[in-house]
């Protein structure tokens, strides 16, 4: 009897701790799925063409100039017919161009879209903040909006490094300047690089950017000018209902958005360092 009863007591004492043991284990497994995911949405943060298709329902990309080192390309909501820029991008490609990304850089320079390309072939995409500042707009960009901007309003802009991330390997693709349309609210990019050879990249792109916002004749496309002639044209209840907003009704730029208490115009904006010239 009373060796039945040891025997007991150490059959339910090692059941005890073999579960014990698979709970921690399991436990365990929960975390590290956890961070991997956290780990994971910080290198693969959500994409601009995914942001504008969220506000807007729908996203295109134009490629309006490009060469073998630059690419100008604009971001629209809309169809062919009636585009809308929500963002007018300058990509620097960094050269000589790793071989690893030969195929997908044909394809972007074919006109497809550079986060989404890479993406689905399997790279993370990983943003690493250069520049953030605002730039004003000019007739260019108010040709490629339909005149849903008006001319001189301060556009939210940054510049940063893109990289394509295959597990531990980072493959630097490009530098990329963007300028929003004041109505798109593109995603956030916390880390941030000061390293000189990328921020002479930057430089370089966003005095790009700031030239082609202006350079009215360089960018026109049809499709463009006719949304801008329709929109002249309609009045204020089609405006309403193609979902644009007059221009009087808007704020004219984030820092009176954000006084006015527009739920739109986050903090994020009131972070910008803002040039001094």
């Amino acid at each position: 009897m009373h060796e039945l009863r040891q025997y007991c007591i150490r059959f339910y004492g090692q059941s005890a701790l073999k579960w014990h043991m698979h709970l921690t284990k399991a436990f365990l497994s929960v975390i590290f799925s956890a961070c991997t995911t956290l780990s994971w949405a910080e290198v693969t943060p959500t994409l601009n063409s995914d942001a504008i298709k969220k506000s807007f329902g729908s996203y295109g990309v134009e490629v309006l100039s490009q060469d073998d080192t630059t690419r100008i390309a604009n971001l629209f909501s809309g169809d062919s017919e009636s585009k809308i820029c929500r963002t007018l991008a300058v990509t620097e490609f960094v050269l000589p161009m790793s071989p690893q990304l030969t195929e997908q850089h044909r394809a972007i320079r074919a006109g497809a879209s550079i986060g989404a390309t890479l993406r689905a072939a399997g790279f993370s995409i990983n943003k690493k903040l250069l520049v953030k500042t605002e730039t004003p707009a000019g007739k260019a960009f108010l040709t490629l909006t339909a005149d849903t901007v008006s001319l001189g309003a301060p556009l939210y802009t940054k510049v940063y490094a893109l990289f394509a991330q295959n597990g531990d390997q980072e493959i630097p693709y490009a530098v990329i300047a963007e300028a929003y349309h004041p109505d798109h609210f593109p995603p956030t990019h916390e880390e941030v690089s000061d390293e000189p050879h990328l921020q002479a990249s930057a430089q370089r792109a966003l005095a790009s950017l700031r030239a082609a916002l202006v350079a009215e004749g360089s960018i026109k496309t049809p499709a463009a000018q006719r949304t801008r002639e329709e929109y002249q044209i309609a009045g204020p209840v089609q405006r309403q209902q193609s979902g644009h907003r007059p221009l009087a009704s808007r704020p004219k730029d984030w820092r009176s958005a954000h006084l006015s208490g527009s739920k739109q115009a986050s903090c994020r904006r009131c972070s910008l360092h803002l040039p001094s010239a």
